[in-house]
This record gives C-alpha cells, structure tokens and sequence, in this order.
C-alpha cells in the first residue's frame, strides 16, 4: 500500500505543477493553432448565429435536435485542438472523430432523416451520400466526400489499426510535449480539413441563414471556403 500510496501522491503533485507554458511558447506550434483556429472559429460563428436564431428551421423538434447535436460536434472540436496542443495526439484524434460523427447526424436531421433509428455510423453515412447538400452541387458532394474520407482515416486511429496509430504511452511525466511532426498530421491535416468542410455543409445546408449572417462573420467565413464553394455559394 506505501508504494500505491508513494505513487498516487507523485501524480497528484504531478497534476498540480501541470502547466503549458512551455509548448504554449513554441513558434511552430502558435502557427499550427492560428491557421487551423481560424477554421474551428467559424464553426462557433455558425453555432452563436443558430443559437440566437429560429428563422432557419420552422420545424421546433428538427431545430431543437440538431443544435444539441451541433453543439456536441463544436464541443468535440474543441476539446480535440486542447488535448492535440498537449501533445496527446491519439486522443485528440479520437474525439475529433466523434465531431465528425455529430455532424453527420446533423446533416441527416436536416434532411428528414431519423437519426434514433439508425445506430451503424456507415448506414447513416449511406443515407446521408443521397441527400441533396452530398448531391446536388459538386462541392457539396466533394466536401461530403472528404469528411467521408477523413472519418475513415480517423477510424484507424480508434481501432488501432497498426504501429503508426499507437501512442504508447507509459510515464504521463512525458506532457506536456510538442512534436512538430504529429502536430503539423493533426493541426494542418485532420482538424483543418474537417473543420473546413463542416463549416462548407453548413453554408450550403443553410445558405438563406448564411446570407443573413453580420457580414463580418459572413466574410470570415468565406475567408476559410476554397475558390470553388465560394463560386457555388454565390449561384445559390
């Protein structure tokens, strides 16, 4: 018991000196973050705006489900970019997975389709790849896609599906760290592409909403849509 006892004071004092001023510091990491927050940040714009507005959806039920769903997907995205900037890179995969897999949900709430009776992720991706915003333009169906795609790669992370996805981690002494390597994988990689292409569906789900939208929020948002949905924004 005096080892169990010896150890569980190490961690507690461990915990207590826990700061991130270190990593928080470095050059290469301040980059990463400020490129990939300029993405997460549109996300919350588009959470305040359908917080404080009911114009977008009439149907009270479908408004109510996707926001509390939408809500969980910010949060997940959050949380991913502060356990990532800890250098705990396999768990922020992990939950920025289970945003990807909010959003999901909140596209099939969108479009009619009942989530509660559908528990395969995969079935409700087959579902959603046929609703108009993955078919009815191609920057819907390309954005679609890579979410798709992105999902899949961060499946192999949950499931480990080899050496490369491991994080062996025996001593937490080792955090906060930085690596530049597994930074720039998630930052400029996984958290960039799927908060660009959440923030895309949204525009193109909800483009009355968006066009009503401060046009300072609208232009932030624009800021971070490559050329080609910016392009089919406007012929909407």
């Amino acid at each position: 018991m005096r080892r169990v006892d010896v150890s569980l004071e190490e961690l507690l004092n461990f915990l207590e000196a826990y700061r991130l001023e270190g990593v928080a510091k470095d050059e290469k990491l301040r980059t990463d973050l400020k490129a990939v927050y300029r993405r997460y940040r549109t996300l919350l714009i588009w959470h305040h705006y359908l917080s404080h507005s009911a114009a977008w959806e009439t149907n009270a039920q479908r408004r109510t489900t996707f926001l509390e769903y939408y809500t969980e997907c910010v949060s997940d995205a959050a949380q991913s970019l502060l356990i990532a900037s800890q250098g705990m890179y396999k768990p922020a995969y992990l939950i920025l997975r289970s945003a990807v897999e909010n959003h999901f949900k909140c596209i099939g709430i969108l479009h009619g389709i009942d989530i509660s009776t559908i528990t395969n992720v995969f079935s409700l991706v087959d579902e959603i790849k046929k609703t108009s915003v993955a078919t009815s333009t191609k920057v819907g169906k390309n954005h679609f896609e890579w979410l798709r795609a992105e999902y899949a790669r961060l499946c192999e992370h949950v499931h480990t599906a080899n050496h490369l996805h491991m994080s062996q981690t025996n001593l937490l002494g080792v955090f906060p760290r930085y690596d530049r390597v597994s930074a720039a994988a998630f930052f400029s990689g996984s958290a960039t592409t799927v908060a660009t292409s959440i923030a895309a569906l949204n525009c193109l789900m909800l483009v009355r909403a968006f066009r009503k939208m401060h046009h300072t929020n609208f232009d932030q948002i624009c800021d971070i849509l490559p050329k080609a949905t910016r392009s089919q924004l406007a012929e909407l």
